[in-house]
Parts: structure tokens; sequence; C-alpha cells
């Protein structure tokens, strides 16, 4: 009988270890969740009909998977969810301003808090792109105020808080102990850490960064890396952590940061069109770190890379003309560094960044100085037709 016990609370032990691993092992469900460059971008609650779900995944994909969702939103009736969901779509192209203006229209639509607080999340995103971080963290700020009902929706958005208070004058040990208790949090509900806390290591390897510990950064991001390996698998996911860890490599090594970032280039050059956003960005990157190597040749074809596959007249365009100079310069060859600082010039110029457009000028200034073939014109004259002259190749070069 003692025996037949003891045979029994071993079966009794065996089934309750695999009804909690089950349980463990269940993932939540991610169909109105993203995890982007610097937000989980949020959905609104979704209808039952699985036809809607499977759109609401198709914005998970690649260029044309987003396209499709993209003509199918089009046609529906516009209201909040649709709205916020096609801001997602264009978003996620990096078409900022369609974007911005199907959120608005969402948020304008909007009368739960709970859908509020989806669309000024996403929003803050758009910020962070335009490098407006004041402005997305008023975003959230405002998204946080707002009642939210799950659990879940209430842990993204504090999660994303953290990530978008991007400055580096933050208290790290205070942000790094409310990023780990995010951790905890979706422990708690979720059973172990999933899709959040993907996001959370890699908000946790930025404030090691930070803090000029790059052992802990690696060892977070490597932390998001194997858990969305075990759990979704996301392949853009991937491609964002290690373009993450690249750019924060640059400032250490640079020849990691040339590994990381070859790494995040592989995998969008098999997964996104030659000419999405995230993969011009990434050449951008890597020329830049190129640069810095003095590898000169390699550096002008990644910066070439961009100017054969981006929009005209697109900021990603500027840079390259920018970066291009600056190869140029550091090889003496003024001509071309005139060349291009001006061309950048003039597409910075139509967009108003000013800025950036006062150190073009005053590295003009400089070759002007310079030159041993003096000119008759003033500065004023040169330079001006410099950028008259710009204007007028870029038009050639664009047929517009």
């Amino acid at each position: 009988m003692r025996y037949f016990k003891h045979i029994l609370l071993a079966l009794i032990a065996i089934i309750l270890i695999t009804v909690c691993s089950k349980k463990e092992d269940k993932l939540i469900d991610d169909t109105r969740y993203i995890i982007d460059n610097y937000v989980i971008l949020i959905l609104c609650k979704v209808p039952e009909q699985e036809s809607y779900r499977s759109l609401m995944t198709l914005l998970k994909g690649n260029e044309d998977s987003i396209i499709g969702a993209i003509n199918t939103l089009q046609e529906m009736d516009q209201s909040v969810d649709v709205n916020n969901a096609l801001g997602v779509a264009y978003l996620r192209l990096r078409k900022f301003k369609e974007a911005n203006e199907n959120f608005q229209m969402a948020l304008n639509l909007a009368e739960s808090s709970d859908e509020k607080a989806f669309i000024l999340s996403n929003m803050s995103e758009v910020k962070m792109y335009d490098g407006d971080f004041d402005t997305a963290k008023k975003y959230m700020e405002l998204a946080l105020k707002q009642e939210v009902s799950d659990s879940i929706d209430k842990l993204i958005l504090q999660s994303n808080m953290i990530a978008t208070d991007s400055s580096e004058d933050i208290n790290s040990p205070q942000k790094g102990l409310e990023i780990k208790k995010l951790l905890k949090e979706e422990r708690n509900i979720c059973n172990s850490n999933q899709l959040i806390s993907i996001f959370n290591y890699k908000s946790l390897a930025y404030i090691c960064y930070l803090d000029g510990n790059m052992k802990k950064c690696q060892f977070y991001i490597d932390k998001a890396l194997e858990l969305n390996h075990k759990t979704y698998q996301y392949t853009n996911i991937d491609a964002i952590l290690y373009k993450n860890i690249s750019l924060m490599y640059t400032a250490y090594d640079l020849n990691k940061a040339l590994d990381y970032s070859n790494k995040s280039i592989e995998i969008l050059e098999k997964w996104q069109k030659q000419d999405h956003y995230d993969l011009l960005d990434l050449h951008e990157i890597r020329g830049n770190i190129f640069l810095n190597l003095k590898d000169k040749e390699k550096a002008l074809d990644d910066y070439q890379y961009i100017l054969k596959y981006c929009p005209p007249y697109h900021d990603l365009a500027a840079v390259s003309y920018y970066n291009i100079a600056n190869v140029y310069e550091y090889s003496s060859d003024d001509e071309l560094a005139i060349e291009s600082y001006s061309k950048a010039y003039y597409i910075w110029n139509r967009q108003g960044w000013k800025d950036s457009n006062n150190e073009i000028e005053t590295a003009l200034k400089q070759i002007y100085n310079n030159r041993q073939d003096k000119v008759d014109d003033s500065f004023e004259i040169w330079f001006n037709k410099q950028i008259e002259r710009a204007k007028g190749d870029l038009e050639n070069q664009w047929k517009l």
C-alpha cells in the first residue's frame, strides 16, 4: 500500500510539472504588438474575425507584406482601429508623414482611453525618428495618463516610456532597476519572460552602454537575442538588436561594430527590399564605421548604395552626401568635397535643417580660404554658385 502511495505521488508530481511547463511555455497573443526600433507599437483591440487578425499579422512582415496590408486597409471604412493600423503600417515603411497623418486621424476618432494611449504611444516613435525626443516623451507621458484596462498593455506602455526617455543624463542605476522590475512583472503575468522582455533587455543594454559597461551591454543584447529565438523568432528583431549593439560598439570597438552591422545587413538583405529605409540606414552606419577604420573605398561604396536606392531629396541622401564630402576632404579632393557638401546643403535647406547646414557652410568656408587657386568672387557669391550648381545636378540626377 505504501509503495502504491509513492507511485501515486510521483505520478501527481509529474502531472503538475508537465502542466506548469505547458503553462510557462504558452506565449501571449502578439497579434496587436510589434517590437520596433524605439517602442513596441500597439494596434487597437481587434475584432474576433480571423481575416482581420491575419491582416494585422501582415504588419509584422517585410515591405511587400505591409504594402499588401495597406491596400486592404485603405479599402475598409476608416475608423480608429483602421487608421491606427495604417499609421503603424506607414511607420514600418518609415513613411513618417503618412504615419503621422493616420495617427492624428485615429486620435481624433478615438473615444476610449485605451485607444488614445495606444495611438499616442505609436506617435512617440514618429517623433523619435524625427529626433524630437522631448515631444516623444510628452506623447508617452500622455499615453500613461490614460486609463488602460489590460495588464499587458500597461506593461508595454511603461516599457515604452523608459525607452523613450533616451537622454544621456538619465539616472542609469534607477532606470536599470525600473526595467528589471518590468521584467519581473512580465514573469508574474505570463509565467515567463516573453515579447516585452525582448524589448526591455534591449533597453537594459542601452543603460549599460551609457554607464560604459560594454560587457553587461553585450550580455543583455545576447539575452534579448536568445529570448527571441526561444519564443517568437521575429526576423526584424535580430536585425534591430544587431544594429543597436553595432552603434553602441562604435565608441569602443570598431571591428565589433563592423561585425554586428554586417550581421544586421545580411538579415535585411534577405528579408527586405533594397530600398527599405532600415537597410539604407544600416549602410549609412556601416559606411561611417568604414570611414573611422580609414577604409575610404568601402565607406564610399555604402554611401553610394544609399544614393542609388533612396528617394529623391530624402534626408538619408543628404547624410550620405555629407559623409561623402568628409571622405573627399580627408583625401584632399576639394572639388568633390565641395560638390558633395553643396548637395547635402541644398537638400537640408529644402527641409529646414539649419544646424547641419551651419556646419557645411563652415566647412566650405574653410575650403574656400585654403584654396591655392584664389577666385575673384567673395565667399558669399562663390558659395551661392556652388549651391545653385548642386541644385541643377540633383534635378538632372533625379529627373525632377
